[in-house]
């Protein structure tokens, strides 16, 4: 049921990137984002999964917190991406 809801991505961390805007490629990361330097995250002193999702020009980033904390965020085509919400949705 798990691969159905999750699209059958492969769980992969990404410990190279350290910056959210980098992650444009669609699938589901395992993040940790304990004592490191992240920037574009919208929370640290979590673990999660990220979630990049691709489709008609946009690109969706969800942050799934260990601590039960979801945020959601969009990039129009070449545009930037809009900013995290200041709170979890």
């Amino acid at each position: 049921m798990g691969e159905l809801l999750d699209g059958g991505a492969i769980k992969q961390k990404r410990s190279d990137l350290k910056d959210a805007d980098q992650y444009t490629t669609p699938g589901t990361y395992f993040v940790n984002l304990w004592g490191g330097v992240w920037q574009n995250m919208p929370t640290n002193d979590c673990f999660g999964l990220f979630e990049v999702r691709s489709y008609d020009g946009y690109i969706t980033q969800r942050l799934s917190a260990g601590n039960g904390k979801v945020f959601v965020r969009v990039k129009e085509g070449e545009k930037p991406f809009k900013p995290w919400p200041t709170a979890a949705q």
